[in-house]
């Protein structure tokens, strides 16, 4: 799957103004948890054309940030664009929304701030120390198989 896509359906999902909306930082973080869920239920990554990389304030795919940059922390709010997907990830995308779409996107940091494949790959760093390093996807896998899915 496109990367942009799968932020795509957050987005739709998402309502400007309330609970329910979405910034920057908390799109970056729902796709890499249903990026997770969707590699630790079905064994192989969600996202295929970008990878998640350890930055500062979390997971981050940087074809996405690239994208959605120039919202800062302003609610992104754009217009509605309908996407089909397999059952099997509409499944997973509307899981992980309906776990994690309630909350901030600094709650979201705080939870992948918790979590070994983003601490592993930023092991030797300092917190505020520049990364770009790709989260391994065996880490992820056996993280949330292990800790959160089963």
């Amino acid at each position: 799957m496109n990367v942009l896509d799968v932020a795509r359906y957050f987005i739709n999902h998402s309502t400007p103004n309330s609970q329910n909306s979405i910034t920057h930082l908390k799109l970056q973080k729902l796709t890499y948890f249903a990026h997770a869920w969707y590699l630790a239920v079905v064994g192989e990554p969600l996202v295929t054309d970008d990878e998640p990389e350890a930055w500062v304030h979390g997971p981050v795919f940087p074809k996405l940030y690239y994208r959605y940059r120039h919202y800062g922390f302003k609610e992104i709010v754009e217009e509605r664009v309908a996407i089909n997907f397999p059952k099997n990830v509409e499944i997973i995308l509307e899981a992980v929304w309906n776990y994690y779409g309630d909350k901030t996107g600094k709650q979201l940091e705080v939870l992948s701030h918790q979590e070994m494949p983003w601490i592993k790959a930023r092991e030797h760093l300092g917190k505020h120390d520049y990364c770009q390093t790709p989260i391994n996807p065996e880490d992820i896998k056996k993280f949330y198989r292990e800790t959160i899915l089963f």
